[in-house]
Order: C-alpha cells, then structure tokens, then sequence
C-alpha cells in the first residue's frame, strides 16, 4: 500500500520571500525521523530563486543521503525526486513501480533501512524531449565486486501525468563505470547529452537523447592520463561550452594530489577538447568543484581549503588562488566539523559548500563571478533547519538555449529567436515598483525595457545569456500601468506590469 506524507512548510528559517520558481529550484536535505535538541525538524529542503533562498523544514517521508535527483514544473512545484533507492512524487508518495531502483546488494545495504544511496551525483533527472509530462532519470549504484564502482548504468522512464514508472532499471551501458553523472543541452536547445564516464581511464561515454530516443553510447577517447581514482562532480559550466572534473589520489595522510581536468565541449556533436589540468599537492584530499555563472571562474575545493581558478587563463596554475581555508567550525558541537565537500551552483548564482559530516549549516560562495577573495565565501552562514550530511543535487542547466553559432541549428520545436510565442510572467502583479520577471532563456543577450503610458522607457537593461529570470525596482516611478517588453533578434516579447504603492 502506498504511503501519503504531506511536505509541511510552515517554518521559514531566513524569513526570505520566495520569487519566481523553476525546474531546479529545490533542493532536499536531511534524513531523520523526527528533530533533536539542536534542530527544529527531521528533514527540510532549501528552495532557490533567480535572486532568493529559503530554508525550510519538511515531514516528507524520504531521506536524503548523498544520492539526489528531483525536477520541478515552472513554477517550482516539485514533481518527482529520488534518492537512488525509490521515486517519489508531489506529495511525498511512492510513484507506481517506482520502488527498487538499482538492484544490488550495495543498493540493499543503503535502501532496505531507507537511508538513501551514499553516492554523489548517481541520478540525474531530465525531461523527455517533445514528450510532454514524461522525464528520464539516469541512475547508478555501486558493486562489491568490483570495489563498489558502478558496472551498469541504469535509465528509467516516468509519466508524471499517470504517476507511474513505465520502464525501470534498463541497462544503457554494461561496464565499469566511474559514480557520478551529468548532463548537458543539445546545441539544438532541445535534446540532451548524458555522460559518464569509464572506471580508471581515459574514456568517457556520452549519450543523446532525442525525442525519437536514447541512442546507443558513444565511447570517446580523452588522450589524458588515466585517472586512477573515481572523478567527483564532472560539471558542464552554465553556457555548455566547458566541462571539468574534480579527483585526488596517492596515499593517505601526507601524499594526496588533487587534481582539476578542464575541457571544451561541443554541444553538437557531443565532443571533448582542449583538455588542460592543473594538479595540487600534498592536500588532504578534496572533492568538490563549481563552475561559476559566467564560466569564467572554476571553483574546486580540498577538505580544508577552497581555490579559484580563471578557465580563460593560458597557464591554469597561475590563476590559481586561495579564496578560503576552513576555520575548524562544529555545527554545533564536536565531532560534527564543517568540512569542505561538494559544491552546487545555485539558480541564484551562488554556489553552495556542503560538508563531509553530518552537520546543521552550510557553506556559500556569495559572488562567484568577482575574480579573487572578492568572490565572498561565507562559512557556514546558511543555517539549517535539520542534520545534513554530504548535501548535493544534480541539476542540469534546464534553461539552456539553442546556440546557431555552433553549426548544427535549432531543433524545429524550438524557436530561439521567436520569442513573441512564449509567455511574459510578471510578478507580484500589482506591485509596490519591485517585480520580477520570467522568460525563456535564449543563448544571446536581450534588451528588457519597462515602458510608461506616455512611451517613455523608465527602465532597460541587457539581459544576460542563458538567464530566465530578473529583478526590477522602479519603485520610484509613479503609480500607474507599465508595459514590460523583452526584445531578441528583432522579435519581443511585452506584458503589462500595474505599480501601487
């Protein structure tokens, strides 16, 4: 029999109003029944704005580990969301024949007391291309037998129109196979690249999925070093033209490298290249890394330690700083240390720092575009409203754009340019002159402009690439009707915006 748990939202830690919402704009932490002497609940989640962050606590029933995939709808409401044991659904219930994903008895050992999977980044979840209320979802678990790497990766299809799994567990790839995964937007701005890549090696596979299906696996060749340890975070940066990877080696305690491989891809073909790498050591091990949102800065972290990096930079190591070193803070006693673990680049545009044990607060990287200290790390500033331990979600950029300059085109169900066929939101509405706005991301800036009666433009500015939403204050214009127009390309996009204060 099915389970029903409502999420409660009734606490808000940061008392932060909540904006406009989208595909990945939840996040959920936590793994305990019920709250301690030091936290308010058992679980929580953190919702993330294009310019706003809330804490909350939750009663769901699902547990969070390391393992976590979820999609939202436009709006932020959540749909469907994993933990590599079982999917569940807007309500917290098990989707129909979403139970035992991952066979195995690793996936045994973590799932069977619910825990959730301790492995991150082994779901991802995306939407099927030209298919609508239907998503993928990437899996993958450990094996004993073969020192608990991976040796299949799993995808499953699911209808969230009939609350249902239709197809689990099928095999996409039969080998040994690094943990983690990630996803990247076709050039086209519709289908979708998965890569993962091969256990100790120089190999990475890379899949495309279309709206005719999921192809059979392209096996690339990186002509780099063989990495002998499992890679941490392989991440696309936000305009899909970089791909890195995060993984350390050697033996413990005073002869560990961290090491950083840089590559171009192209969004096309699927491709790899230009591969460049920047090595640390000794260190004390690390495994986090964070594109920031303009691409331009690469962040990665040591347990102890958080660097910068311009990938833009001819010599890597020359770039390179430190932007923070770990206090020795306990959240909130002894042993609980807040750590350095792995990073998330927030639709906000900050970038977030879990820790490796389990604590009630977390780390952020306030500007991450500012080259050097500037970029602002906060330790341990976002207060949490339960115990979390390895905290991370595998969002992919969803509003990633078709991009022309690359060759390939657009896909024929996708517009870039005629944007006049996709709805303006504009909210709160009315409004005390601060608004925001929601759009479809396009791969080239826009000019936004707020227009009064009289035709009088009282506010523009260029919007940047891949952006979907933005905050507005013309609170010092008068009460009255105003036009929002969003130009591209000689197309617009308007809507009506009423101010009163």
């Amino acid at each position: 029999m099915k389970k029903l748990y409502i999420l409660s939202y009734v606490f808000n830690l940061l008392s932060i109003n909540i904006i406009g919402q989208g595909l990945n704009h939840n996040w959920f932490i936590g793994y305990n029944t019920i709250p301690d002497q030091y936290t308010v609940s058992g679980k929580g989640k953190i919702e993330i704005g294009s310019n706003s962050i809330a804490v909350l606590p939750q009663s769901r029933y699902m547990p969070m580990n390391n393992t976590q995939a979820n999609i939202s709808d436009s709006n932020g409401t959540i749909l469907i969301y994993t933990n590599g044991c079982w999917i569940a659904n807007t309500l917290g219930d098990t989707v129909i024949n979403g139970n035992e994903l991952n066979p195995g008895t690793l996936t045994d050992d973590w799932c069977i007391p619910s825990i959730g999977l301790p492995i991150p980044q082994a779901a991802i979840l995306i939407d099927y291309p030209q298919k609508n209320n239907q998503y993928i979802l990437f899996h993958l678990t450990g094996n004993y037998s073969n020192a608990q790497f991976p040796t299949e990766l799993y995808y499953s299809l699911i209808d969230v129109s009939n609350d249902s799994v239709t197809l689990k567990n099928q095999i996409i790839i039969n080998d040994k196979i690094g943990y983690v995964l990630s996803a990247c937007k076709h050039a086209n701005g519709r289908d979708w690249w998965i890569t993962a890549f091969k256990d100790s090696s120089d190999y990475v596979y890379s899949i495309e999925v279309t709206a005719q299906g999921i192809s059979t696996p392209v096996l690339q060749k990186l002509n780099t070093p063989n990495h002998n340890a499992f890679i941490n975070q392989p991440t696309f940066s936000r305009d899909g033209k970089q791909f890195a990877f995060h993984y350390y080696y050697g033996t413990i305690p005073n002869n560990i490298y961290d090491e950083v491989r840089l590559f171009d891809f192209d969004r096309c073909t699927g491709q790899f290249s230009n591969y460049r790498s920047i090595t640390i050591g000794p260190s004390n091990g690390g495994l986090g890394l964070a594109f920031s949102p303009n691409s331009k800065q690469l962040y990665f972290c040591t347990f102890d330690t958080v660097y910068q990096l311009q990938t833009d930079s001819t010599n890597l190591l020359t770039s390179l700083q430190v932007v923070a070193i770990n206090d020795g803070f306990y959240s909130p006693i002894p042993p609980y240390q807040t750590n350095f673990w792995d990073m998330y680049l927030g639709a906000n545009g900050k970038i977030y720092i879990s820790s490796g044990s389990s604590v009630i607060s977390m780390h952020y990287i306030d500007s991450p575009d500012v080259f050097g200290i500037g970029c602002n790390v906060q330790l341990h500033s976002l207060p949490l409203p339960c115990w979390t331990i390895r905290a991370n979600v595998n969002h992919p950029n969803y509003y990633l754009g078709c991009d022309t300059t690359l060759g390939c085109g657009c896909a024929t169900s996708y517009n870039d340019v005629a944007i006049d066929n996709y709805t303006l939101r504009i909210f709160p509405n009315p409004s005390n002159g601060n608004f925001n706005i929601g759009y479809k991301s396009i791969s080239k800036s826009s000019l936004l402009s707020v227009i009064n009666t009289n035709g009088v433009v009282v506010f523009s500015k260029y919007l940047p690439p891949w952006s979907n939403e933005q905050s507005i204050n013309i609170s010092n214009s008068a009460d009255g009707i105003y036009f929002v127009k969003v130009e591209s390309g000689g197309k617009y996009i308007a809507g009506k915006i009423v101010i009163q204060k």
